[in-house]
């Protein structure tokens, strides 16, 4: 039904070739964690919001990564993270790839 709604577009770009992001770097789901599972200690967890939802132990994502809300109010609110975090409702994009083509 959603079909109707979608609308194709081509976009080119004279300075870059235009690619699927997934084919040049690793695009990951977080893994859900919940207040309840956390451990105590300082690095970032990522859920849906705009700030970290609270902090663990333990991190998932190393650092360079882009992340963009799954859910709630703030669904698809884009943020970087130079430092570890535990991603959870989100999705990650490394900012390193084996291209080496995202760099920031």
């Amino acid at each position: 039904m959603g079909e109707r709604y979608k609308t194709s577009t081509r976009n080119t770009s004279e300075k870059w070739d235009m690619v699927e992001l997934g084919t040049i770097s690793d695009i990951q789901k977080g893994t859900s964690i919940t207040k309840k599972d956390v451990s105590q200690g300082n690095i970032p967890v990522i859920a849906g919001g705009q700030k970290p939802a609270y902090y663990h132990d333990t991190s998932n994502r190393t650092g360079k990564t882009i992340t963009v809300s799954a859910s709630g109010a703030y669904a698809g609110f884009v943020n970087y993270f130079d430092i570890p975090i535990f991603a959870s409702d989100c999705t990650t994009i490394p900012l390193t790839s084996p291209l080496g083509l995202l760099t920031l």
